[in-house]
């Protein structure tokens, strides 16, 4: 069985979807959130990282244990990095390319 580690139905919220909505010019921002710990990576078989990566259950899945002080962490950060980059393009908050704040 393939499983997907991404979220498959997002594109059609954007103007790729819109044969469903009849709205071509939705721009959009995707940014994914989801880690396993050392603990997960150790258990799950396979010797190479393509065989770790096939068996570890997806976000969506019942099985995901997402490993919480890491997806935290390092999560907040990653996501706060990208959406002041976003905004302002240089790591402050200015009026980016969609509005927003300015520092």
């Amino acid at each position: 069985m393939v499983t997907a580690s991404f979220d498959v139905d997002f594109p059609l919220l954007t103007g790729a979807g819109a044969h469903l909505h009849d709205r071509p010019a939705i721009r959009a921002a995707h940014w994914m959130l989801g880690t396993g710990g050392p603990a997960q990576w150790a258990a799950a078989p396979g010797t190479g990282v393509p065989e770790k990566f096939r068996s570890l259950p997806g976000s969506r899945s019942p099985r995901y244990p997402p490993s919480v002080p890491l997806t935290l962490e390092t999560g907040t950060a990653a996501l706060v990095t990208a959406a002041l980059v976003w905004l302002g393009g240089d790591g402050r908050l200015s009026a980016g390319r969609g509005g927003g704040a300015r520092r």
